[in-house]
């Protein structure tokens, strides 16, 4: 039997074999060889095969990186807050929670629950903001105060792709995290946006190959990390996620198991 050292490219990084002895899987003529010349039944070299490799599929399979506003299709969820009603300052406009479930999203302050509202007073020093609205998120920032846990991003179904425009105070950056369905997290990327009448403003994204069902989102002054500062987002654009990758190599290296076992018997048949 054939046995190869496998790599797969994640990034721009390698996977290295995790077995000494990974069954080259697509070498055919091998695994038929090998059904033939060991007496191991085929669906216990493919399943064996499928074993052998999962791990490394898997770990090849999970991608994430930070993206820019260009990296989003003309199809992608649009929400820009101009749909309801803005208030004048700070906190003063309506508590946004479930109002955009129906796209697929709700929105969860869980140390200041009710304190992200849509106003109105914000949006002329953002640029890139689209009037008349923006989402204001309290989070505290006083030095008497605690740091606040992440606002939260929570989808209805897993994304590939999701991002917003930002801006808060100067000497800071905004935080992303990025979970999967278990909770796990899938990515963590820090955005410094440029500077606004508002104090700094940018974009921020991720997308990932693995669906994300959570996005934590919180600003930290650079001197004092552990400290949280209110900030702003608005057009907010997800996409949905595409089928895993591991999915789809396992499940064709399983419809791939099925037409050689197929084949073995029809080659058994005639002898």
């Amino acid at each position: 039997m054939a046995y190869l050292g496998l790599q797969l490219r994640l990034g721009t990084h390698f996977v290295p074999d995790l077995s000494s002895r990974t069954v080259c899987s697509p070498c055919t003529s091998d695994v038929v060889e090998a059904s033939l010349h060991t007496g191991i039944a085929m669906p216990q070299l493919v399943r064996n095969i499928s074993v052998r490799l999962l791990p490394v599929l898997l770990a090849a399979a999970v991608h994430a990186a930070p993206i820019g506003l260009g990296a989003f299709s003309s199809s992608a969820t649009l929400i820009d807050f101009d749909n309801l009603a803005g208030g004048s300052c700070n906190l003063c406009g309506l508590s946004t929670t479930n109002q955009y479930q129906f796209q697929g999203v709700v929105f969860n302050n869980p140390t200041y629950p009710g304190q992200e509202t849509i106003d109105s007073n914000l949006t002329a020093l953002m640029p890139n903001s689209s009037g008349p609205n923006m989402l204001f998120v309290y989070q505290g920032g006083l030095l008497s105060q605690p740091a606040a846990a992440p606002f939260q991003l929570l989808f209805s179904s897993g994304v590939a792709k999701v991002g917003f425009d930002f801006g808060s105070s100067a000497y800071a950056f905004l935080q992303l995290q990025a979970y999967d369905a278990g909770g796990n997290l899938i990515e963590l990327d820090n955005f410094t946006g440029n500077s606004a009448p508002i104090g700094l403003a940018g974009f921020a994204g991720i997308q990932s190959t693995v669906p994300i069902v959570r996005l934590d989102v919180s600003y930290h002054p650079n001197n004092d990390p552990a400290r949280t500062f209110n900030f702003s987002i608005d057009n907010l654009r997800f996409e949905t996620a595409a089928p895993e990758p591991a999915s789809i190599i396992l499940m064709s290296a399983g419809l791939a198991g099925m037409v050689l076992l197929r084949s073995r018997r029809r080659t058994s048949k005639s002898s």
